[in-house]
């Protein structure tokens, strides 16, 4: 029965203590992605908010002024892998942005920024401040509700 007990409480210890991939301080409602809507068709725009509700800076990377956002396509009982979805101009730097606690980013997808049709989720990429933005990989992800897109 002792050994029972200890395997359980070690079951419940190991898994209780994963981390999550998005959030500060373990609590993933701390920092959010979210899109204005959860249907679109392809010649809607979409809005998206990046929203600080930690009480630490954040920081992810612009250009232009434009928030750098990856997207993944719900395929086959899954996630895609994390694909870059090239929303912002190419000309310019990359350039970091602090986001301070209580307060959000929002950025507009112009309308055909999906060329194709299905269920989608947005990722923005944080980084902490101490990190260059080229070594913005070891950063920590965070995912935006899922959201369906039709044709017109």
């Amino acid at each position: 029965m002792k050994i029972f007990l200890l395997s359980v409480s070690f079951l419940f210890l190991f898994f209780g203590c994963q981390k999550s991939s998005t959030g500060i301080n373990n609590s993933e409602s701390q920092i959010t992605l979210t899109t204005d809507k959860s249907f679109y068709v392809q010649s809607d725009t979409i809005k998206v908010t990046l929203r600080n509700n930690s009480d630490a800076d954040i920081v992810f990377i612009t250009r232009n002024g434009c928030m750098i956002l990856h997207y993944q396509k719900y395929q086959n009982n899954g996630w895609s892998d994390i694909l870059d979805l090239n929303n912002c101009p190419w000309k310019g730097p990359d350039v970091q942005k602090t986001l301070k606690p209580d307060d959000s980013f929002t950025q507009i997808l112009e309308p055909g920024i999906f060329s194709s049709t299905g269920t989608f989720r947005l990722v923005v990429k944080l980084i902490s401040p101490k990190q260059s933005a080229e070594k913005s990989d070891n950063g920590l992800n965070v995912f935006s509700n899922s959201f369906e897109i039709k044709k017109d």
